[in-house]
Formats: structure tokens, sequence, C-alpha cells
């Protein structure tokens, strides 16, 4: 489904969508091409799990390079500890689901899965990331992928919340004037569970910030709003 922003922009001949819409909409994203986590591409690999895979040219060169990444830190050993149960994230006609056994789904289509010991990883096994005991989000080769409270989460290298949960499960997300909107509503996550579902709506978050198209316009980095 192609979002409305991007349909207004073909028809304007390539203008790019207002500050207003880039608040609400979501960037669109190549459910046939996702590339999601693959390190930003700076060790070329195949990208692993139904995110997708990456173009053929930069398959072949991560092949021949033989590039292989290191592990987040104090992977075998775990993380902060992760409640796990069964939650769903309505969310402008996409479902996400966690499974009590980890799984997470988008429209019933596994996308990641998350263990008891706040590891992040592919369908495969292969680590996406760790949840550390101090709230750091860490991936492979030590890189930062934000911060993870019970109720918020923050962009990597800033203090303050890029999004939230409140208590009636709605996702809050701030843009960089510290407005904010509504991203969909979890229900399931009660107590501990609330982190969990913190963390996976980080993770997608992410997600979709590294395929977002290439605009001047600031997507959704909250500003003065503290993490919690």
């Amino acid at each position: 489904m192609r979002h409305q922003w991007l349909k207004q922009r073909e028809a304007k001949g390539g203008t790019e969508p207002s500050k207003k819409q880039m608040q609400r909409i979501r960037p669109a994203i190549s459910r046939e091409f996702r590339v999601a986590f693959a390190s930003h591409f700076e060790c070329p690999s195949i990208a692993r799990t139904n995110f997708g895979y990456a173009a053929l040219g930069v398959v072949m060169l991560g092949l021949t390079m033989g590039c292989t990444l290191a592990p987040p830190p104090n992977w075998d050993q775990g993380g902060a500890p992760l409640a796990l149960g069964t939650a769903r994230w309505d969310r402008d006609g996409d479902i996400f689901e966690i499974e009590p056994n980890g799984t997470v789904t988008e429209d019933g289509e596994v996308i990641f899965q998350i263990d008891r010991a706040g590891r992040v990883y592919y369908e495969d096994g292969n680590p996406i990331a760790i949840l550390l005991p101090n709230g750091h989000l860490v991936g492979e080769e030590a890189k930062g992928m934000g911060e993870v409270g019970p109720v918020s989460a923050a962009f990597p290298g800033s203090a303050f919340a890029w999004l939230s949960l409140d208590p009636s499960g709605r996702v809050i997300r701030y843009d960089r004037d510290g407005g904010q909107y509504v991203d969909g509503t979890w229900t399931g996550c009660n107590g501990p569970m609330v982190k969990t579902c913190t963390l996976v709506t980080h993770m997608v978050a992410m997600r979709e910030w590294r395929e977002r198209p290439r605009m001047r316009v600031g997507v959704g980095v909250g500003v003065m709003v503290p993490l919690n």
C-alpha cells in the first residue's frame, strides 16, 4: 500500500511533503527489499529474515569480502530481563503482535524475535541487538541503537524520548518541536510487559527511520521529553 503523502509528492512532480505530513505519516517502506539493521551497510552482508534482502550487488560484495560482524556485547550472558506474553499493536491498518515465545510479527509475518534476557534476534538466531540493564540498546559491533526505559525510548545520542506508551497503551510520538501525535495503540501491555512493548515499538521505529526517504525534513526525534 502506497502512503498518501508519496502519491501527493509524485503528483506534484517530486514536491516534498509538508512538516505536518511528516509528523503523522510513517515512511514508505518496500516490503520486498527491507534491509533493516544491517549496520548501515558498513559491513555489506545478506540482510536476514523477512525484513528482506539487499540488492544483489551488495550481497555479492559482502560474500566476496567474507565480512562478519561482532555480536552485541554480553550476547551470551544476556542483558536486561524482559517479560514475555501476548500483546498487539494496532497501527493505522498494520498489526504488530508479540507472542508468548517472543516472536514478533507484522501482519502475520515474523520480523524478529526477543527473549527474556533482553536479546533481539533474527528468526535464524543471528543477533540484532541487546537491551542492557542500564537501558542502552546495543547492536552488532557495539553500535548504539538508543535507550529504552520502562515506558519510553530515545533515539541514539539523545537524552530525551522520541516515543512513549501512555497508561491506555497508546503510542505517543514526539517531533522536533516537542509536539506529539498518536501512532496506534497496544493491548496486552500491562505490568512488566510495558517495557517489552516499548522495546518492540522502538525497534520498529528505528527500522523505519533507517529506511526513510532521504528528505530534508526531520522526523520524530523528541525534544525536551524526559526518558522514563
